[in-house]
């Protein structure tokens, strides 16, 4: 049996939670060569990301593809049975919530999330219509379907009933190694050595940006000490975060700081010392910061949503998404501190072990 892993959609330095995702995955399965079934493993790849798959060369075979856009991604896709000779009972794992229209061998696919349905947190229109006609018949070929939490499985089989059946939830895998070693930025260009609240988010319109910032605005004129961190870009807000953002008086902005792109050694050091985590989400697949900052013990003021009380363990701080008055509440009268020096660590690693997460995905594929 060849099992191809389907990875044409991979950009370096591009959509950082997908990468992260992939290459945990990737580095499970070459670690666990012998446990796979596939006597063949293949990876898919875009021509210019071959390098970034090259250390997987000794174990999988790597074919590139030349994926020009969007439309020939769906055409390569479609042909990728053909072009890779593969069997009736042969495999893809296509790990991008989507795949081939046209069922050629087994299929296992990944979904991430069903943001596409939530039309008013996603404003790319084009993403929407692509989502919109392609994860119809991916799931309705699909043999197996994994989502990344149990929240994305249940939005997957209340939408979509082909789903029935099929749905197996796997945890993303989290390599906390990656945020061992010395932090190499200067730390004194950053403003931690006072109190501040931390967030970690793309600042996508569904990270809901706008809310935090108005409670902290809030929190800040009634006299908070504390500086809020946001882990991102200004340039890359959604425009109503941007708007709100500029209007915010200066005595205000000057203590909100976004750091562009930091280190994973800061990011670290930004969980381990902050007042709190906070994340005001108003759609997640999962929720990754969340679990790296309760793997760091930060106490984590978190949207009350099913996902963000899965991840959590439902050991975090919740308020109502669109209620900025009732975060600003929890931020001026250190609610949060409930949660102050509880030892997530261990509940985190369980709960997010390999066992739980690319094992799931061994065990699904050799059992297909």
């Amino acid at each position: 049996m060849k099992l191809v892993i389907d990875c044409l959609i991979f950009e370096d330095k591009k959509a950082f939670g997908y990468q992260e995702y992939l290459f945990n995955l990737l580095d499970y399965f070459f670690a666990h060569y012998s446990k796979l079934k596939a006597e063949t493993v293949i990876i898919a790849c875009e021509k210019k990301s071959v390098v970034s798959f090259e250390k997987y060369a000794s174990r999988f075979l790597i074919t590139p593809f030349n994926v020009s856009s969007r439309w020939k991604l769906l055409v390569i896709q479609n042909q990728l049975a053909e072009q890779l000779q593969l069997h009736p009972d042969d495999v893809i794992l296509s790990t991008y919530n989507y795949a081939a229209v046209f069922k050629k061998c087994k299929s296992v696919l990944v979904i991430h999330d069903l943001l596409f349905l939530r039309k008013h947190l996603l404003n790319n229109t084009l993403m929407r219509m692509q989502r919109k006609l392609l994860i119809p018949p991916s799931i309705r070929n699909a043999d197996r379907i994994i989502a990344i939490s149990n929240a994305t499985a249940n939005d997957v089989i209340q939408h979509y009933t082909k789903a029935s059946g099929k749905v197996s939830v796997a945890y993303n895998y989290f390599n906390f190694r990656k945020f061992d070693g010395d932090i190499p930025e200067d730390l004194s260009a950053y403003p931690l050595d006072r109190p501040y609240f931390l967030s970690v988010s793309s600042i996508l319109k569904h990270k809901n940006v706008v809310t935090l910032l108005k409670a902290y605005e809030i929190y800040a004129t009634q006299g908070g000490l504390a500086n809020l961190v946001l882990v991102g870009y200004y340039e890359r807000m959604d425009a109503d975060s941007k708007a709100y953002y500029d209007s915010l008086n200066e005595a205000v902005k000057e203590k909100i700081f976004l750091t562009g792109y930091i280190s994973n050694q800061l990011l670290k050091y930004c969980y381990q010392h902050c007042e709190c985590f906070i994340l005001p989400t108003k759609f997640e697949g999962l929720g990754m910061p969340v679990v790296e900052a309760m793997y760091f013990n930060a106490p984590c003021v978190l949207s009350d949503l099913e996902v963000c009380r899965e991840v959590s363990l439902g050991l975090a701080v919740y308020f109502n998404a669109d209620d900025y008055k009732g975060l600003a509440e929890i931020l001026t009268s250190k609610t949060y501190k409930s949660r102050e020096g509880v030892d997530f660590r261990q509940s985190i690693q369980q709960k997010f072990s390999e066992l739980q997460t690319s094992e799931k995905y061994i065990e699904v594929l050799n059992t297909i």
